[in-house]
């Protein structure tokens, strides 16, 4: 989970690429086709990810509602959440409806930053010691390496047949 979905967040560059080449935006350019990307494009795929790292802003809430509600309580939340944001995301990709990258990434972006709290969590569970410092370093790891998710799943679009929509339903 850390991988595919927490640390996927990170790796926006070849969701944009996929974004721009399924035509999200394109509306904003002025030129034809042949003028896709347009720098507005661009810059408003680039502010949906701005607006969704704004859920970094909820670390501290978030770690005082794990300690508050529970870890299983929230991380239920969490896991509905990040599941309506693939939801969203494969609705928002198969009808090409813009606006909706909004709360998608929005609904991403919490998830992620919440998941990136338990990983934390999970390594503290181990006994001090190597097997806490190599749990906590696999799981950080994970973490970075899941900025490579998107990239992955940007070769698989340009190399097969398959859409943004069906890879974005099939994540």
């Amino acid at each position: 989970y850390i991988f595919f979905y927490t640390g996927a967040f990170y790796g926006w560059g070849p969701m944009q690429l996929m974004l721009e080449d399924s035509g999200h935006f394109s509306s904003q350019c002025a030129g034809g086709e042949e003028d896709l990307p347009c720098p507005k494009q661009s810059s408003i795929l680039l502010n949906v990810q701005f607006v969704a790292c704004l859920m970094m802003i909820l670390s501290p809430l978030m770690g005082a509602a794990i300690d508050k509600f529970g870890t299983s309580t929230v991380m239920n939340i969490t896991f509905f959440v990040g599941a309506l944001g693939l939801v969203f995301l494969t609705i928002s990709t198969s009808l090409r409806i813009d606006w909706m990258l909004f709360p998608t990434f929005l609904l991403i972006g919490f998830m992620s930053v919440v998941t990136g709290l338990f990983t934390v969590q999970t390594g503290l569970l181990y006994p001090e010691g190597k097997s806490r410092d190599r749990v906590i370093s696999g799981l950080n790891a994970l973490l970075d390496a899941g900025g490579m998710t998107y990239l992955v799943l940007w070769f698989v679009v340009e190399n097969t047949e398959f859409s943004l929509p069906a890879i974005s339903g099939l994540y």
